[in-house]
Order: C-alpha cells, then sequence, then structure tokens
C-alpha cells in the first residue's frame, strides 16, 4: 500500500530569520567592498587632505588609537576635565577625521583590520606627499613674493635653496619677526639673531606675516591678525592652484574685493586640492597648515622638523586653531564668524565659501512659484467638481 504524497515542509521562522540575517551582512560586506575598490590611488588621493584640513600633524593611526584610549578611560570612570589639551586636540582632530573619512570609522567598528591597515598606509603615503609637494611649491614661490614685497635682498633668495632665508636674511627675517618686536630697530635685529633671552622667536609670539600689511598694534594685538596677503596668497597656492596666486602683491585692504580667479585651461587635466579633498568653505586648520608651511619656507631650515632652533610648529599650529575654535565669549566668537567670511571672500570671492547644491530656500522665488502654480491647480480643481 502506497503512502500519500506528503507536502514539503515550509521553512521555520528561525531559519528565515537566519538567512535575512545572513543576507543583511553580506549586502554590508557588498557595500563595503564596493567602497574599498577605491582602493590606493583614491585613498591617496583622500589622505592628500589629512594634514591640510584634519590634522597637520598626528595620522588616522595615531587620532583613532587616541579615540580608543579616550573611550575606554570615559568608560573607567575618568573624569572629562582630566584629559591634556593635547589629547583633547586629538580628540577633536578625530572627530574632523570621521566627518570628512567616515571609511575609517566603518572599518573600525566591522573589525576589518587587514583593510584598515591599507587604509592606514594610503592615508599616510597621500598626506606625505601633500606635506612635500605644498613645502616644495612654497619653497620657489615666497622667492617671488618677498622680492615683490622688498626687492633683492642681500643675500640674494635663490628659489632652490634655503641657506639665505630665516632671521639673518633682512626680508625674510623682517616677516618671521614676532609681531612685539620693532624689526626696523637694529639692537633689537641683533638681539633676535643671537638669541637673547629677552628676544626668543617662538610659537608663543604671532609672526609679522600673520597680519595685515605686516603690523601688530601692540595695544591691539588681534587688530588686523589672520588678514595677511602672503598668507592669503600662501593658501591659495596650496589649495585653489598656485596659478591663483600669482598677481602681484598688494597692501591688503579689508574691504578689497577678492582677485579674479584665473579661467582655467580647457586642456587641464588636474582639479585644484579644494576640489580633491572636498573643501568648500575656508577652515581653520586650513589656515593652521598654511600658515606652519609659510613659516617653514621662510626659515632657512633645508629639512622638515616639528622643532626649529626655539619655533615649534605644532605649537604654533594648535595656538591657532585654538584661537579660532576656542572662543571666550560671542563677541569673539562673533569676530572669528567675521574673519572667516573675510577669507571666503578672498579665497572663494563670496562669504559662505564654494557654491554648492543646497535645498530650496522657502521664500526665493523658485518656491513660491511652485507653491502658487499648486495653489491655482487646486482651485481650478475645486471649481470643476
Amino acid at each position: 500500500m502506497s503512502c500519500p504524497p506528503s507536502n514539503p515542509s515550509s521553512p521555520s521562522t528561525d531559519s528565515v530569520e537566519s538567512w535575512k540575517r545572513k543576507y543583511n551582512i553580506l549586502e554590508e560586506r557588498y557595500a563595503l567592498s564596493q567602497e574599498l575598490g577605491l582602493k590606493a590611488k583614491n585613498q591617496k588621493t583622500l589622505g592628500r587632505g589629512l594634514r591640510r584640513v584634519i590634522d597637520m600633524f598626528y595620522s588616522a593611526r595615531d587620532l583613532v588609537q587616541e579615540n580608543d584610549r579616550h573611550e575606554e578611560a570615559l568608560g573607567n570612570g575618568r573624569d572629562a576635565s582630566e584629559f591634556t589639551a593635547e589629547q583633547n586636540a586629538m580628540i577633536r582632530s578625530y572627530e574632523e577625521l570621521v566627518a570628512r573619512i567616515p571609511l575609517v570609522k566603518t572599518l573600525v567598528e566591522q573589525g576589518e583590520v587587514d583593510s584598515l591597515e591599507a587604509l592606514y598606509k594610503n592615508l599616510r603615503a597621500g598626506s606625505d606627499m601633500a606635506r612635500g609637494d605644498d613645502a616644495n611649491n612654497l619653497k620657489a614661490a615666497v622667492v617671488t613674493w618677498v622680492n615683490d614685497l622688498y626687492g633683492p635682498s642681500d643675500p640674494v633668495l635663490k628659489a632652490n635653496s634655503k641657506d639665505e632665508r630665516g632671521l639673518a636674511n633682512n626680508h625674510t627675517g623682517r616677516l618671521l619677526c614676532p609681531g612685539e618686536y620693532c624689526w626696523d630697530d637694529e639692537s633689537v635685529r641683533t638681539h633676535i639673531r643671537d638669541g637673547h633671552k629677552d628676544y626668543v622667536v617662538d610659537a608663543h609670539s604671532w609672526p609679522i606675516f600673520c597680519y595685515a600689511n605686516f603690523v601688530c598694534d601692540n595695544s591691539d594685538i588681534e587688530k588686523g591678525l589672520w588678514k595677511s596677503a602672503l598668507l592669503v596668497k600662501a593658501f591659495k597656492s596650496i589649495f585653489t592652484s598656485p596659478s591663483s596666486a600669482t598677481n602681484k602683491m598688494q597692501h591688503d585692504i579689508e574691504d578689497a574685493p577678492a582677485a579674479k580667479r584665473p579661467k582655467k585651461s580647457s586642456t587641464a587635466t588636474r582639479s585644484d586640492v579644494t576640489s580633491l579633498i572636498g573643501l568648500t568653505t575656508v577652515t581653520p586648520r586650513a589656515i593652521a597648515y598654511t600658515a606652519v608651511q609659510l613659516h617653514f619656507a621662510l626659515s632657512n631650515a633645508n629639512t622638515w622638523r616639528v622643532v626649529d632652533v626655539d619655533f615649534d610648529h605644532m605649537e604654533f599650529y594648535r595656538a591657532i586653531i585654538d584661537y579660532f575654535d576656542v572662543t571666550p565669549g560671542p563677541v569673539a566668537r562673533a569676530h572669528i564668524d567675521g574673519l572667516l567670511a573675510w577669507w571666503n571672500r578672498k579665497v572663494f570671492g563670496r562669504v559662505t565659501g564654494t557654491a554648492r547644491a543646497s535645498s530650496r530656500r522657502a521664500g526665493a522665488s523658485v518656491s513660491r512659484l511652485q507653491a502658487q502654480r499648486k495653489t491655482r491647480e487646486d482651485a481650478a480643481l475645486v471649481s470643476s467638481t
């Protein structure tokens, strides 16, 4: 006697849920593989922005490891006030890192160790290349700029040599001189060059090249600070293109319109740095990076080092970022907002940075027309019923 055919058993709920989880994991891994498909070349391009707009001195690995230590310390009950200024600075840089390169956080959270190591390596390679390229470009460019400002110097500045620069040269020395000292006073110049203890050139003073018209008012030290035409020129050379910084040096006029950016050649094959690294507005970190690079270009140091004699480049860099980001109150904050708007106007020609896609403004004519057309259509529909 034959048995009746049995109905195929339906899969259990647990089995279905298990397959759904596996499918979701596969989807996530596929999405990650697509993102990692950027691979070395594009990751190195991302890395070119790391020192320029994230942190000039710490690598992505350094920042991730510091964040891990920070999270562990907080989890163990450590009070946030116990962290050092440098630790807090690294955490702010970590936040900037994951905001600009979210792939880092994704790989950390998913435990993709091999992919993370490859990313670290590529980001480091790109960041080192960018810093070297910028240093070499400014090394040559500042010779033209300084000659435009003051004429030929003695000793004569050379595009391919730094031996004639620094405090020993009257022109570069003037620009490197701390704002509170008077370079025109011969005794001051002598004390600075001799390393007198009362005339130390270190990161505790703003160099005069940071000021509009290279003048520091000791009764109002903030006046003209970060409004230097030379600094803007260096910023453009690094972040837009060297050709955008070729116009003759002019006196700093606070409300002067930005110089027109040269038209791009139809045969151009390389995008400017702002496009490559996604920089749409001038940031304090980009200004700080530029100031450090300009200081190095004016100095007689032939190789990059964090501390050059008494001048600590990292301390200088942090002091600039803190000036912009750590304000004592609303008056200072309003000044910083205005200062960044000034920078955006000088670099991009508009106070808000580069033009970018945005949601439609409710009160603008495009949105208002859309609403009016819909109102007429609704009225016509009502009248026809």
